[in-house]
């Protein structure tokens, strides 16, 4: 480039890599009286870097695909047993099988509820997963809002005595109806209000506060405990993250991934307001299916 006898001298530039280790850009720039000036810039360090930050992305992209697999493969693996365990223990507690002393008794429920759990989480990890890949679909239908809130309180209403927590519920006479997915947002609903149980204080109260605007269905679900510092809120819809915070019983740290998940199948937005020592309030809107509505937005706001 530097001795050539073209009659079109042009400008020219390009990287080289060398034996040594080097990393040198370059540029060839024609002068007038057939002189050529060439300079180099030294680009190793910061080629070094880059290297490094590719192939550490890469690695956490294998990592991440390798999880995603190995949680896919144990979720489904571990359902049949699950559900077979679940089983056994039903029958061990059914009357035709044979009394059991009080010991046996409480080994058993101590059995059926430890299964619960563990496939509470299993299904939370394969509903993720199904979101995640675009297949989990919602099953809209017109419903009752009012059956919605009983049936959850229902369902809350074992957990609440375990942890000597109260909820209270304050709503219209009537909420009406909407179109959703009822057991999606049933799910939502007992997510939240499991999380608020999981952190509050034994002997608190938990609110849950529910009305209708502009056809939404908004709520709000409130406990005073510890709560989440600012620097957690970016991260709690994270799955497997607990915020930062200490709970009475433990759990996955997928609760508010399947929250954020399922709200934002619906369309709807969900806020989290918390300061370190003064509680929770996590609002949801819910829109009505039948209603054009636009995209989801998931806001952690301070």
């Amino acid at each position: 480039m530097i001795t050539s006898f073209d009659d079109e001298r042009v400008s020219r530039q390009g990287r080289l890599d060398l034996t040594s280790g080097l990393v040198l850009d370059y540029a060839v720039t024609p002068l007038p009286n057939a002189q050529t000036m060439l300079t180099f810039v030294n680009k190793t360090d910061s080629v070094k870097v880059e290297r490094a930050l590719t192939e550490k992305n890469d690695a956490l992209r294998k990592a991440e695909e390798l999880k995603n697999a190995f949680l896919e493969h144990v979720s489904h693996e571990l359902r049949t047993p699950l559900t077979s365990i679940m089983g056994f223990a039903e029958l061990l507690k059914a009357p035709d099988t044979g009394s059991l002393t009080a010991r046996q008794s409480n080994y058993v429920d101590h059995i059926a509820n430890s299964s619960s759990v563990l496939m509470t989480i299993v299904n939370d990890m394969i509903d993720l997963k199904s979101a995640d890949a675009g297949i989990l679909h919602l099953e809209f239908d017109r419903m009752s809002l009012d059956d919605l809130i009983d049936s959850v309180a229902d369902d809350i209403s074992s957990r609440l005595q375990e942890t000597g927590v109260t909820l209270e519920i304050t709503a219209p006479p009537a909420l009406g109806p909407i179109t959703a997915d009822f057991q999606r947002l049933k799910q939502v609903l007992l997510k939240i209000l499991g999380n608020a149980v999981k952190y509050a204080p034994r002997g608190s109260i938990i609110a849950l506060s529910c009305w209708r605007e502009k056809g939404d269905f908004v709520f709000t679900v409130t406990d005073n405990g510890p709560g989440i510092a600012d620097d957690a809120l970016e991260s709690v819809f994270s799955r497997f993250d607990s915020g930062g915070r200490q709970a009475q019983y433990a759990g996955a740290g997928l609760g508010l991934a399947i929250v954020e998940s399922f709200v934002g199948l619906h369309h709807g937005r969900v806020f989290i307001d918390s300061e370190p020592g003064a509680g929770t309030t996590v609002s949801c809107r819910i829109p009505d299916a039948s209603a054009d509505r636009g995209g989801a937005e998931i806001i952690a706001a301070e």
